[in-house]
């Protein structure tokens, strides 16, 4: 290929930039799944393999044949040790899997990159058409996948600017490309360069706003990012559908007693049915303002009765700056000035007059018909607040609703309770109207929607009946999350409801909005604002509330233009940043006086340009050491003249100057001739001039240019330096030193602290706060200041704040006991184990007879399975202090764990009896709950159950009903296992629950409720409560992950057995099912991550059976190394419990896809608490039995399965043998005929009639129903009997019956 045909080196460095940013977005996506380093190496070898390959000359199918292979090698290079090694092989399988789990996510770019990149470094024509390639997979990844859900792109601005920055790279490589035949100017050039500037800017404004259309659904159909913030929309619309996200928006203080009332943002009065309600400026805005005014300002307001006032203080992080939120009705507003380097956009305080009325003063509040005049309306501001539309199907839908009620508070309280509590639904999917009327859809048809509509609903409905009404929007806030009255509020809180004209009480808030959900949906409640983001957040509101000023007017930071706003912060930043400004610009100037003609030279691309600079620069130099040319002089007399005094090599410098100026021909070698010139004279000048000139010459190049030369410079010693230096220091000490100031010390530190405390008794928390930060600055010797805030903040669960402020104790008093311990407890609940126990260890050594820290080292020890030594630390305190329940407790717990049955079980029943004598029944029900476990451990379910029930009849607890569910699970006793799960859900704040749940729901074949409730749990942003639980995050993550991989691949196999119900439908089901097994891929990668992660941690401390069983779930994916550690646990735990030899038979059964071990297995397991096996045992022999009996063999498995769980069929893909019988009465044969196809599609296997399956399924055609019925010939019994709609009879219709009785029949309840 010829050489003018490849592109410029910088053209394909540029483009491989700008590729690599946009692969690395393969990175973001993966999260967890992918390793940064492994990913970018990964790219960058493949840039780097393509640019060696094609320098190589190789041919072309050599060279992509290699670059394919590489991988693969890689991989090859890893794999073959482990077949050569008989002993332990964990490193080479780890590298393994972790090669694996990353090519997942890197492969792809990988394949890119260097094919790409080969044939980019080849012809200039495909790097050009690789350069649009590459943009065109940006689009897809940024239509494809929901970036507003990925940290970095939760601002539209975000993603613009990346996008935008990545194709400007694109651009000015496709500039670079251009033939080396078409000179282009330098001005042309800048001109392309401010055109692809122009095009990306243009680009990012059109992209915008479709980017926060797409956003508006993801706040709850509400909230509408823009450029910078977040903010509502002034015209609400009612969408078909809408998903939440749970970004902090603000933070509010508030008294937590208003828990009830709503924060509103936006009145919005006006309505038109084809636009919604929206913002009438004109009216509105004079009830609410829009922007936050400019200072402290009183607000017009209606003076009502039964009102009091409340206070509130909001600090906006997410959210517009210049936005006005509060409770209604607001009488006065101060801005304030935040502190420096804040993070939040805006602060300000606003008082409200709340309304008290109860409901018996509103029911007298109107007496007759409503109208202007008793309302207290003028007649126009009445017919605007009862405009409706003038739509007939909700004016007598209202009337049907209120009857011949005529009071107002009565029709007013008919309409909400209709709507609250109802037959209508909460839903985020309220479904698409078919005459394009959602509202008319959601109150006569499907009657399932989101706020909006509710909101909607009330408001016309009232309007219809004369009431007046208004929609307002804001956000609610959850009274749970009050931390020093201060309430974190997220996107996902906004909120739509109704306020209703009431004379004399002003507008009185109703949310209508329900709180039963649409049937089959489950709402996903957030898991919170993340902790570490919540506590710092608070500890910048703590720390600078006190110091808050209000705003002067003038000082607005929000109001008026966007441009104005970022002129005023652009003044503000000035302001506060001068020094640091004058410092850079002085820096600066000394740099472009020193240096700039060198940067210039270095810059330039022509020669004798880059001589002149050279030049340049060389007599700067001299000038600065004193050696200035006079006027009269020329260039060449004065660089003769300087030779001759000092012979610095400056004339043939001169000369070389003199040659790029006047030669005719002056090219690249003449400038390096020049180059190596100056290299002369830059010695000879640093051996003429002294150091300290040369270091005036850069810090004060304005004083060294005054300066004479130093005179006999060569022999010049360092001390002839100091005048020079005490000039400079004399300059520098004003714009360098602090200002100082006095502190008051008239407050006494004792005076200080009880005011703190008597502050904090008094619930005044900011007071207190605020005083034991000022404590801790005035007295930083004084230890009562930080311990009390750090108890008080660890009081409240802000354990990074209390953390930081104990560890500022411990730099005073590093051996106080107390401290130690808090210390070992706020790392305990920051899940820092390791450090919890470093402290405890310390405690113990000044303090060595302390129980509390002897059980938390212990419990520490047993978390981190340092098992041997939680036993010789508890023994060793049972032994000098005597009995002890906690310690008998935990040594139980360590010695289950170590599988000495019989010590452990003596331990518990010691805790047990002697919690039984001192009557702590708590302690009690723990005890017996871990004795259940450990009776369930050794497979001894029934006492394992009477423990659950001893656990239970001690104190009804979250732990006790999980035991008991999980043994009732085993029995695959589902609607007892939902019971016990669900009493623990309602009493327990920790997510195991909802784990227990999810993997209930899973196996019984609920694979969206338990999809839903795992990943519920995997959002849990609060980890605390894992300090008291023998359990750390990355085995939750490991539990969280193996039930979302299950779910998904049931789920995947479930839409393989979806009847015909249209093109469509089939065309979605298939990518559907993609999707599923794409992302069970993904959490099964995910899976065995983290089990890899425990089973490193479990080896570290010599726990064999707990890292080979892990060691197995990781490498189970590579069944020859997987069948090595489940033999490895098999040999371990056998000889401790026989009773685990048939679910080991069963594991290499379902691991090798063999059906005689799981037959042997079989008849061992327990019949009643091991029916969980025994139909997993089933399910291996029904997927993988072989021979020539294999399809009846199969069958058979199936059939039992089904008996035992009929859940377990159709996630794992195994059809359900049953008979059919099909009574079509009247109607057309060919129904029976699309019945049946449908049928065999939706998972049944219709035997013929010849056979006698133990199950038949008898279909009875009635008209528009079918009536069905399976029957249980094994037992005798109508195993389920259902009616469900059969529409027309048409395939369609066949189809959607039989795809419902298939979610009817294959799930358990």
């Amino acid at each position: 290929m010829p050489v003018r045909s490849r592109p410029s080196t910088a053209a394909f460095i540029v483009r491989s930039a700008a590729l690599l940013g946009i692969l690395y977005q393969f990175r973001l996506i993966a999260g967890d799944l992918a390793d940064t380093s492994f990913f970018l190496i990964n790219v960058l070898f493949a840039l780097g393999a393509a640019w060696t390959l094609e320098k190589q000359r190789l041919p072309v199918l050599p060279a992509v044949f290699v670059l394919v292979l590489i991988p693969w090698v890689a991989r090859l290079f890893i794999t073959v040790p482990g077949f050569f090694r008989t002993g332990n092989t964990v490193f080479f399988d780890s590298l393994l899997l972790g090669m694996d789990r990353n090519n997942f996510v890197s492969l792809v770019p990988y394949y890119w990159a260097s094919l790409t990149s080969y044939f980019a470094c080849r012809s200039r024509s495909f790097l050009r058409g690789d350069i649009i390639a590459s943009d065109a997979l940006l689009l897809v990844i940024f239509s494809a996948v929901k970036t507003s859900e990925m940290e970095l792109y939760r601002m539209p601005v975000t993603m613009i600017l990346v996008f935008g920055g990545i194709l400007f790279l694109q651009m000015i490589a496709l500039i670079l490309t251009t033939d080396p035949v078409f000179r282009v100017r330098r001005m042309e050039r800048v001109q392309g360069i401010l055109a692809v500037l122009a095009l990306v800017f243009i680009g990012g404004l059109l992209l915008i706003k479709p980017s926060e259309e797409r956003a508006v659904n993801q706040g709850g159909g509400l909230l509408q990012p823009n450029l910078f913030k977040f903010d509502f929309s002034q015209f609400l619309r009612l969408e078909s559908e809408i998903s939440l996200n749970d970004d902090l928006v603000l933070i509010v203080r508030k008294d937590p007693e208003d828990f009830h009332l709503l924060l509103r943002r936006f009145v919005l009065s006006g309505y038109g049915p084809k636009k919604g309600f929206f913002l009438d400026e004109t009216r509105d805005e004079a009830i609410h303002p829009q922007r936050l005014p400019d200072s402290s300002r009183e607000l017009s307001h209606e003076e009502t009765i039964e009102a009091r006032f409340t206070d509130q203080e909001y600090f906006l992080v997410n959210f517009d700056a210049s936005a006005f939120i509060a409770l209604n009705q607001p009488v006065s507003v101060t801005p304030f000035r935040t502190w420096d380097a804040s993070s939040f956009k805006s602060a300000y305080a606003v008082r409200s007059r709340v309304s008290e009325a109860m409901p018996f003063e509103l029911i007298d509040s109107v007496r007759g018909e409503p109208g202007p005049g008793v309302l207290g309306l003028s007649p126009e501001e009445y017919a605007y607040y009862t405009d409706y539309g003038g739509d007939q199907r909700i004016a007598e839908y209202a009337r049907e609703l209120t009857g011949n009620v005529r009071g107002y508070w009565d029709q007013i309280q008919m309409v909400y309770e209709r709507l609250k509590y109802g037959e209508y639904r909460y839903s985020l999917k309220p479904g698409i109207a078919p005459d394009g009327d959602q509202l008319g859809y959601f109150l006569f048809e499907s009657k399932k929607g989101y706020c909006s509509y509710f909101a909607f609903s009330m408001t016309l409905l009232l309007r219809s009946l004369g009431i007046p009404a208004r929609v307002a929007v804001g956000f609610f806030v959850d009274p749970e999350t009050n931390t020093f009255d201060y309430f974190p509020v997220r996107s996902d809180m906004a909120h739509a409801w109704v306020e209703v004209r009431y004379p004399g009480y002003g507008w009185i808030e109703y949310d209508p909005t329900t709180n039963f959900l649409a049937e089959g949906e489950e709402y996903r409640f957030s898991e919170g604002t993340s902790r570490d983001l919540f506590e710092r957040l608070m500890r910048e509101i703590l720390q600078n509330r006190s110091g808050l000023q209000a705003k002067d007017t003038g000082e607005d930071d929000s109001s008026g233009s966007s441009l104005a706003a970022l002129g005023r912060k652009v003044q503000r930043f000035l302001r506060r940043s001068w020094v640091i400004l004058v410092l850079f610009g002085y820096v600066l100037v000394c740099i472009l006086m020193r240096s700039g003609s060198w940067i210039a030279s270095m810059v330039s691309k022509n020669p004798r340009k880059k001589s002149s600079f050279c030049w340049i620069h060389a007599k700067r130099r001299l000038a600065l050491a004193g050696y200035r040319r006079s006027i009269s002089e020329t260039d060449g007399e004065w660089s003769f003249s300087i030779d001759g005094r000092a012979g610095l090599g400056l004339y043939r410098l001169y000369q070389a100057f003199s040659a790029a100026r006047f030669s005719p021909q002056y090219g690249r070698d003449e400038w390096r001739q020049m180059r190596t010139l100056y290299t002369v004279f830059s010695g000879n000048y640093r051996g003429l001039v002294p150091w300290y000139r040369r270091a005036l010459a850069w810090l004060l190049p304005p004083l060294s240019l005054v300066l004479p030369p130093k005179k006999n410079s060569r022999s010049a010693g360092p001390r002839s330096g100091g005048t020079a230096f005490m000039v400079l220091l004399l300059l520098l000490i004003p714009l360098t030193g602090d200002r100082i100031q006095s502190q008051d010390g008239s407050e006494s530190a004792d005076t200080l602290f009880f005011q703190a405390l008597n502050a904090q008794n008094a619930e005044n928390w900011d007071r207190a706060i605020e005083l034991y930060s000022r404590g801790s600055g005035l007295y930083p010797q004084d230890t009562r200041f930080p311990w009390s805030l750090g108890s008080l903040y660890y009081s409240r669960g802000l354990y990074n704040l209390a953390w930081d402020e104990f560890r500022s104790v411990e730099r005073i008093t590093p051996n106080d006991p107390d401290l130690l311990y808090r210390l070992s407890r706020t790392a305990g609940h920051l899940n820092r184990d390791a450090l919890s126990v470093v402290y405890l260890e310390r405690l113990l050594i000044f303090d060595p007879d302390s129980p509390a820290a002897i059980g938390d080292l212990a419990w520490m020890y047993y978390k981190l399975h340092r098992l041997a030594e939680g036993e010789a630390l508890l023994l060793s305190a049972l032994e000098r202090f005597g009995p002890d329940m906690n310690f008998s407790m935990t040594l139980g717990t360590v010695y289950s764990d170590m599988f000495r049955y019989g010590d452990s079980k003596e331990r518990y029943l010691e805790a047990i009896a002697e919690g039984e004598e001192t009557g702590d029944r708590v302690f009690t029900a723990v005890a017996n709950y871990n004795l259940s476990i450990l009776e369930t451990r050794f497979y001894r379910f029934a006492d394992a159950y009477e423990r659950t029930n001893a656990s239970l009849a001690a104190a009804d607890r979250a732990s006790g009903r999980l035991a008991r569910g999980e043994l009732f699970l085993r029995r695959l006793d589902f609607p007892q296992a939902f019971i016990e799960y669900g009493e623990a859900y309602e009493r327990d704040r920790s997510p195991l629950s909802k784990i227990s749940l999810a993997q209930a729901y899973r196996i019984a074949g609920r694979l969206e409720e338990a999809r839903l409730y795992a990943e519920d749990s995997l959002s849990s942003n609060d980890l605390s409560w894992m300090i008291n639980y023998g359990i750390n995050p990355n085995r939750y993550k490991r539990d969280i992950h193996e039930i979302l991989y299950d779910s998904y691949r049931g789920l995947a196999e479930s839409a393989a057995f979806k009847p015909y119900t249209g093109f469509g439908e089939g065309v979605k089901n298939i990518f559907r099912g993609v999707s599923y097994r794409f992302k069970a891929e993904v959490n099964k990668l995910l899976f065995q991550k983290y089990s890899l992660i425990a089973a490193d941690a479990y080896a570290a401390q010599g726990q064999t059976l707990d890292a080979l069983s892990n060691y197995y779930t990781a490498f189970a994916a590579y069944p020859r190394r997987g069948l090595t550690y489940l033999r490895g646990a098999r040999d371990f735990e056998v000889p401790l419990i026989p009773e685990s030899a048939p679910s080991y038979e069963l594991e290499e059964g379902r691991l090798l896809k063999k059906t005689a071990p799981a037959e042997a297995a079989l008849v061992e397991f327990d019949s009643l608490w091991e029916r969980d096996m025994i139909a997993e045992a089933y399910r291996v022999i029904a997927r993988h039995a072989a021979g020539r009996d294999k399809a009846a063999v199969s069958r058979d498995a199936a059939e039992r399965l089904y008996a035992l769980n009929a859940g377990a069929l159709r996630q794992h893909g195994i059809a359900f043998p049953v008979g059919l019988t099909v009574d079509s009465g009247s109607g057309p044969r060919s129904a029976e005929r699309r019945l049946v196809r449908a049928l065999s599609g939706a998972g049944f296997d219709i035997r013929p009639s010849g056979e006698a399956p133990r199950f038949r399924l008898t279909v009875t055609l009635q008209g528009t129903e079918a009536l069905c019925e399976l029957f249980d010939a094994g037992r005798g019994i109508s195993a389920a009997r259902h009616t469900i709609p059969a529409g027309d009879l048409s395939s369609k219709a066949m189809g959607r019956l039989a795809e419902n009785l298939g979610n009817l029949l294959f799930t358990a309840r």
